[in-house]
């Protein structure tokens, strides 16, 4: 089953937080995302369980993510403005697939709440983050077309979790 691989790659995270924090704290961006880190760091082990077990991610879960998110961006105002256009133009663009039906739209509300954090490094690292969360989730897609379920739900949930937070670490180094 793929749910215990995708549980491998959730119990890394905080050793990805520690070195972040260690590497990041030579910039006002680099301390936004510092915070940022830790908000998010607590929050994205449930969200990605949650979707792996029940093809849901619950809106209190997004909510808690994008809500610690804007705080940590509060904090640096110039900050702020980057990471909700960059949720926007997400949002914007998923919001299309999910209206043909490509994805669901707990998806994509997590993809904007994780575009508010890729925001503050630049449209680079929002489209590497959001296309690293697509290739994550080829694997289990090709996986199931092969085994002929591939009208089936894929929990993308995880894959957008898990390329944010490599992206976000990549962009820190």
């Amino acid at each position: 089953s793929t749910d215990g691989r995708w549980v491998a790659r959730i119990r890394w995270m905080p050793a990805a937080r520690a070195f972040c924090a260690r590497r990041a704290m030579s910039s006002s961006i680099g301390r936004a995302s510092t915070a940022l880190n830790a908000a998010r760091g607590t929050i994205i082990a449930p969200i990605a369980a949650t979707d792996l077990r029940h093809h849901r991610i619950p809106n209190w879960l997004v909510l808690a993510l994008a809500a610690g998110t804007l705080a940590a961006l509060a904090v640096h105002p110039g900050l702020l403005l980057p990471g909700l256009a960059a949720a926007a133009a997400v949002g914007a663009g998923l919001l299309l697939l999910n209206l043909a039906g490509g994805m669901g739209m707990g998806d994509v509300k997590l993809a904007v709440a994780c575009a508010l954090a890729w925001g503050v490094h630049g449209v680079g690292i929002t489209l590497l983050a959001l296309g690293l969360g697509f290739v994550l989730s080829l694997p289990v897609a090709l996986s199931r077309m092969r085994s002929g379920r591939g009208r089936e739900r894929i929990p993308m949930g995880p894959s957008i979790l898990t390329g944010s937070v490599l992206t976000l670490i990549w962009s820190l180094i």
